[in-house]
C-alpha cells in the first residue's frame, strides 16, 4: 500500500558518559568551532554548572550538554539518509576526553497512508494477531492501538515505537531509536561508531517502511 505522504522529523543523538565537570576552556572552544562556512553554533548559554545549551539555527541543529550526558539534535526534516553528523563531530572534538558508556539514536517520522481505513485500525490489524479474542475480553470493540517493539540484544537492539498521532486524524507516528552499550573514551572512536550507528538506523527505518507501510 502506497505511503501518500512523510514527513522526515528529528534526528537525536544521546550520548550518556561519566560525570565531567565544566570547563571554560571547552566552551571557548565550541564558541570558536567553524565549519567551512561559518561559526558552529550561534547561541551558547550556560546554565550554571548543570548544562551548556548550543543552538545553529541556520544549520537546524541544538545541543545540550548536561554532567553525564549530551543530546544532539538535528530538525532539519530532510530525508534520514541525507543528513550527516559532521557538526556533531566538530563538536565533538571540542570536549575533553569522556568515557561514553551509551548511544541512542533516535528518529522519528510521520505518514499518511493511501488506504480506506484509520490509522488506528491499521496498526491493529498489521500487528495485533488475537482481536476478536481482545474484544472478548474487554466485552467492547477495539478500534485503534499502537505497538512498541524491543528487538535485537539488551546491549545493542532496536526500540520501535507506531502509533496513531491521535486517534481522529489520518497520520501515523514511528518513532526508531537504536541503544548500544559501549566503552569509549575516544572521541575518533566515538565518531566513528556513532556514524556506523546512524547508518544502520536509517537503513533499518527504510527497512521497516517497506515491510509495514509499502507492502501489499
Amino acid at each position: 500500500m502506497p505511503i501518500k505522504k512523510i514527513e522526515f522529523g528529528n534526528v537525536d543523538v544521546v550520548y550518556l558518559y561519566d560525570p565531567v565537570a565544566f570547563s571554560q576552556l571547552w566552551i571557548d572552544k565550541i564558541r570558536d568551532a567553524k565549519t567551512e562556512e561559518s561559526k558552529l553554533f550561534e547561541t551558547i548559554s550556560l546554565l550554571e554548572d548543570r548544562a551548556v545549551l548550543l543552538e545553529s539555527p541556520k544549520r537546524s541543529i541544538r545541543t545540550s550538554i548536561e554532567v553525564s550526558r549530551l543530546e544532539y539534535g538535528d530538525s532539519s526534516n530532510t530525508k534520514f539518509h541525507e543528513r550527516n553528523l559532521e557538526a556533531l563531530s566538530i563538536l565533538l572534538k571540542c570536549l575533553p576526553q569522556f568515557k561514553v558508556k551509551a548511544i541512542g539514536i533516535n528518529l522519528h517520522c510521520s505518514l499518511e497512508l493511501d488506504k480506506p481505513v484509520s490509522p488506528g485500525e491499521f496498526i491493529t490489524t498489521t500487528f495485533i494477531n488475537d482481536v476478536e479474542d481482545i474484544q472478548k475480553k474487554l466485552k467492547k470493540p477495539l478500534f485503534a492501538s499502537s505497538v512498541r517493539l524491543f528487538y535485537g540484544a539488551m546491549e545493542d537492539h532496536y526500540d520501535l515505537r507506531i502509533h496513531p498521532r491521535n486517534i481522529t486524524d489520518d497520520v501515523i507516528t514511528v518513532g526508531l531509536h537504536k541503544h548500544k552499550d559501549v566503552d569509549i573514551a575516544h572521541q575518533d572512536r566515538l565518531i566513528e561508531i556513532t556514524n556506523e550507528m546512524f547508518t544502520q538506523t536509517c537503513e533499518e527505518h527504510i527497512k521497516i517502511t517497506r515491510s509495514y507501510f509499502e507492502g501489499e
